[in-house]
């Protein structure tokens, strides 16, 4: 297949039928072009619709419309078998972000220490950007007491706020490795894990969009910025489709 025809059946929430093992199913797809009301369509056939709070603002995007978080606002993801599984096998998980300013937290624990983009709330997992302007894909794996941290950042690059940025995070069981990707390119992959280890249980945690864990005195992670575009699909996407994917979105709106 083309590039052009993949980016234009990704576009359309699909993923492209190419060479792999196991092709990637979406779970769901969040467009955030929604003009006003309470919630944030799924375009996806599962329905996940994600309830909105704090008032984001809602602006123009890279695709269409967007939504602009203001350090008090989120989307609350719901429950369902897809969402509340999908980190125990590989998964990837995509979103446009254009952060307003860098986190100002100046220690770990701080609620204002990263920006959450799209994260799992408990032992948070998913796609972040840090005080030191680096974006990281979070992972844990079950410990014998605590989880075991094996995600990645783009450690030896940093990304100034008030530009877009594509992000996708991969978690491929079947190589054992967590990888991050930005506009297009691979950054970095994981060392990988211990066959037979499995990932952390999140059990009924929700996904969100636009913070970490809502409410919490530490690890809070509002985000201030604009988010577009969100997507969860099942499998590990290849660098080939994460590029289609940011090409996609890349090309000028009608």
């Amino acid at each position: 297949m083309k590039q052009s025809a993949m980016a234009l059946v990704l576009i359309l929430g699909l993923v492209p039928r190419v060479s792999f093992s196991a092709d990637p199913e979406l779970v769901a797809h969040w467009k955030l072009d929604e003009a006003k009301g309470g919630t944030v369509a799924d375009s996806s056939p599962n329905r996940s619709d994600g309830k909105i709070a704090g008032e984001p603002g809602r602006v123009a995007g890279k695709i269409d419309g967007a939504l602009a978080f203001n350090g008090k606002s989120w989307v609350e993801l719901p429950n369902s078998k897809g969402l509340d599984s999908i980190h125990s096998e590989s998964y990837s998980i995509a979103a446009w972000f254009k952060p307003e300013m860098v986190p100002p937290g100046t220690e770990d624990a701080a609620n204002d220490a990263e920006f959450g983009i799209l994260m799992k709330t408990g032992w948070h997992t998913g796609l972040s950007y840090n005080r030191h302007k680096q974006f990281t894909m979070t992972h844990w794996l079950k410990g014998d007491t605590d989880p075991v941290w094996n995600g990645v950042g783009t450690w030896e690059d940093e990304y100034e706020p008030g530009e877009w940025y594509h992000l996708v995070g991969v978690v491929d069981q079947k190589e054992r490795v967590a990888q991050i990707y930005v506009n297009g390119i691979l950054n970095k992959t994981s060392d990988p894990w211990a066959n037979g280890t499995k990932s952390y249980d999140y059990g009924q945690e929700t996904w969100k969009i636009g913070v970490a864990a809502p409410g919490s005195e530490q690890y809070a992670w509002y985000a201030k910025g604009v988010i577009d575009d969100v997507r969860i699909v099942k499998g590990a996407l290849t660098a080939e489709q994460v590029k289609a994917l940011f090409t996609a979105g890349k090309a000028p709106q009608k």
